[in-house]
């Protein structure tokens, strides 16, 4: 039976007010969800930020030098050992792991982020938690969109560059048509397309992650003290996160966004209540 944590959604707003603009942040309000809610609720958050623990195997297995996220939530002992911690990962992880070690350099070089994400999206998408399952199978196909809006402009061969199987998958491969034939299955699919051919690259970015912001919206409507609710205050979260990062003045334009839905949110709340 699903939980609902009232006093925790109750007092999000308030949560996020109290940090502002310069001082949120994501691990900080992660590890406070953390102590308010039950211990396997709390595993469906950390699925979540796998893909960041996913940037971080890479990170390390392929010495890219760069600094680990700190939005991964697997031991850092893990990192510093993958050999000696590799039962730490999860299972999809260990797989893609124990392959690619086991593999023969020119092997080891073919794709790996590739790889990794397919198995990561194998596992993600038998997810039993209905947020988590259709937003990590939204991403996958948005991404794999953009990949094919990209190659057809580039004019690469989109064979081998697309994760996963079926319908959409296979229009991205066949149809030559300007949507891909996807009107029907893919509502935002005109939208995505608009945003594809604007000139400026952060403002491209920007409005594909307002697009992912409404998606997390759209799969908790009605979801409003369940653990559904917090994971999608956490997927917008985690977008705030990375444009806080990147321009201030958008991520203080995020933090409003975030704070606006969640008034809206609680207020509804409210009179469905009644």
């Amino acid at each position: 039976m699903a939980r609902n944590y009232y006093y925790l959604v109750a007092g999000l707003p308030e949560l996020a007010l109290e940090r502002g603009r310069k001082e949120f942040n994501v691990c900080a309000l992660r590890d406070e969800v953390r102590e308010l809610i039950s211990p396997s609720d709390y595993k469906l958050v950390e699925q979540l930020f796998l893909p960041f623990d996913n940037d971080n195997l890479l990170n390390v297995l392929l010495n890219r030098g760069m600094q680990n996220s700190p939005l991964g939530t697997l031991p850092v002992e893990l990192f510093a050992d993958l050999e000696g911690h590799a039962e730490l990962m999860p299972p999809y992880m260990q797989r893609f792991y124990q392959g690619h070690i086991n593999a023969n350099p020119d092997e080891q070089q073919a794709h790996p982020e590739l790889r990794l994400m397919e198995a990561f999206y194998a596992q993600a998408l038998t997810s039993k938690n209905p947020f988590l399952k259709r937003w990590f199978a939204f991403n996958r196909d948005l991404n794999n969109i953009l990949t094919a809006i990209n190659c057809r402009r580039m004019g690469i061969e989109v064979n081998g560059q697309l994760l996963g199987d079926g319908p959409i998958v296979e229009a991205l491969q066949r149809s030559q048509a300007a949507d891909f034939g996807l009107r029907q299955e893919v509502d935002y699919i005109d939208r995505l397309l608009q945003l594809a051919e604007l000139p400026d690259v952060a403002e491209r970015e920007r409005r594909i992650d307002l697009l992912r912001w409404d998606m997390a919206t759209e799969l908790s409507t009605w979801d409003y003290f369940n653990v559904n609710f917090i994971l999608a205050f956490l997927a917008k979260a985690i977008i705030l996160h990375r444009w806080a990062a990147i321009d201030s003045q958008q991520g203080n334009q995020m933090f409003d966004k975030l704070f606006a839905d969640l008034k809206a949110s609680f207020s509804m709340e409210q009179a469905v209540g009644k």
